[in-house]
């Protein structure tokens, strides 16, 4: 099959004319709408009509990952080679050679948009990677499209690409510079949307699209393959194909994973690069992912016999202590606090407090030694009783004041009547003359004056 790399023309197709010649509008050629477009009722079949319609799986363009008109994501670290992965996919489908010596591919023309590197670099890589794999270039079924520095989005690409039905596999690289304006990649609509897009190229074209896409940011080891790639959860859900690669604990390793619908399940495997190529790591475990921590032992269903046997002692161990000793060993926190709790109610543990410090012991604590009971000891004790402080005699003395009664508070009272009934509102004790108060309840009771008594009470009128 003779066929070339295309990039002017085709581009010049999508874009347009540049800016220095006459620009002529952007029509795409949309079919003519349909006087009588189709009906949900008319799409329903029965069980038997649909698998005498579909009697076998569409053709497959990388066995085992990925058919006609499926789509796939490619999630990769940022700055991991994935464009050279890419290429390397492009050239094996051109060329109907084995991807990564592994899986199969149905040899067909490749559609390559790039939005990410310039022409100078791709044309480059392309032609670095045609010399290590011996192709011809000139037999290199690639038609490629360079978005880099120009204004476009998946929405342009429905409206032209649909006109040409010649690609077996289109790679979009990368798909976050052609998402639709003010689409956030969080939300899991707007994710929806854009892939429902992709989906329409996909059937109008008859092809096959992989999308290059990122991960998060941060250790990717401990999650499910469905959840890495930056952005909404709606991005492994809309695909037929969902492959990761994430770094392996040696250099140059990947561990290639992928969740795929119309293949069987794939294991996961190791890719070593080598300059300027991807190969097969066959010596590599796939389960030694970087960053991946290792998973504690648990023992389950420890006894209360055993948790005291081993990690409580006679003398005491301290608190914390033992819980790490415990949850190193594979007991969980909320098991420890529970079997120290069952441990004190069946008195196998006690509980011991030194200096404000927790321990926990087999044996009963030792009591606190007894005071000795003599005279001296008393008398010293009683000499040695500190005198209270002038705050403790201040507030018992206040205590003591508002515990007896206001031997003037009656008197004053009935003055005050008096006083407002004769003088009116505006008159009040302080205009009256004092006369001093009784001391005490007998005196009071006679209406005699006290000769000690340096209160006094307002006179009546």
């Amino acid at each position: 099959m003779t066929a070339t790399l295309r990039t002017a023309d085709f581009a010049r197709d999508l874009i347009g004319p540049p800016p220095t010649q006459e620009a002529k509008p952007m029509t795409p050629d949309l079919p003519a709408p349909q006087a009588n477009p189709p009906t949900l009722d008319s799409q329903i079949v029965t069980a038997a009509q649909l698998m005498g319609k579909y009697p076998r799986l569409r053709e497959s363009v990388i066995d085992g990952l990925l058919r006609q008109g499926e789509l796939a994501n490619i999630i990769a670290p940022p700055k991991s080679r994935k464009t050279w992965l890419v290429l390397q996919l492009a050239i094996a489908v051109a060329t109907g050679a084995p991807w990564l010596g592994r899986f199969n591919t149905r040899q067909g023309r490749v559609l390559l948009i790039d939005a990410e590197l310039h022409g100078e670099t791709l044309a480059y890589r392309l032609r670095t990677l045609c010399n290590v794999l011996k192709v011809n270039v000139d037999e290199l079924g690639i038609d490629v499209l360079t978005l880099r520095g120009l204004a476009g989005d998946v929405n342009m690409l429905r409206a032209f690409l649909p006109r040409n039905k010649s690609w077996t596999l289109a790679i979009i690289d990368p798909l976050y510079r052609l998402l639709l304006p003010k689409t956030d990649e969080n939300s899991n609509a707007d994710v929806a949307a854009l892939y429902n897009i992709l989906d329409t190229i996909a059937s109008a074209t008859e092809a096959a699209i992989v999308c290059v896409h990122h991960q998060s940011k941060g250790q990717q080891g401990q999650k499910a393959v469905t959840d890495v790639g930056a952005g909404a959860g709606a991005q492994s859900r809309a695909v037929d194909a969902h492959v990761i690669l994430r770094p392996h604990e040696s250099p140059d390793v990947a561990v290639v994973d992928a969740v795929i619908r119309s293949f069987a399940p794939l294991e996961p495997f190791c890719l070593r690069w080598s300059y300027p190529t991807w190969e097969l790591a066959s010596d590599a475990d796939p389960s030694k992912l970087a960053g991946l921590k290792p998973a504690k032992s648990k023992e389950a269903g420890i006894g209360l016999t055993e948790f005291v046997r081993r990690f409580v002692a006679a003398d005491g161990v301290h608190r914390d202590r033992l819980t790490a000793a415990a949850n190193s060993a594979g007991v969980p926190h909320r098991e420890i606090r529970a079997l120290i709790a069952e441990g004190i109610e069946a008195e196998t543990i006690y509980k011991e407090k030194r200096d404000r410090q927790i321990f926990y012991r087999t044996t009963p604590p030792p009591l606190p030694p007894a005071p000795a009971d003599t005279d001296d000891a008393n008398s010293g004790a009683e000499l040695g009783r500190k005198r209270p402080s002038a705050r403790v005699a201040t507030s018992e003395a206040r205590a003591t004041r508002a515990r007896a009664p206001y031997r003037g508070a009656p008197e004053m009272r009935k003055t005050r009547s008096k006083m407002k009934r004769k003088s009116g509102a505006g008159a009040t004790a302080a205009h009256l003359p004092a006369e001093p108060l009784p001391d005490d309840k007998s005196e009071q009771g006679k209406g005699g004056e006290s000769a000690g008594s340096g209160r006094m009470r307002p006179a009546t009128q």
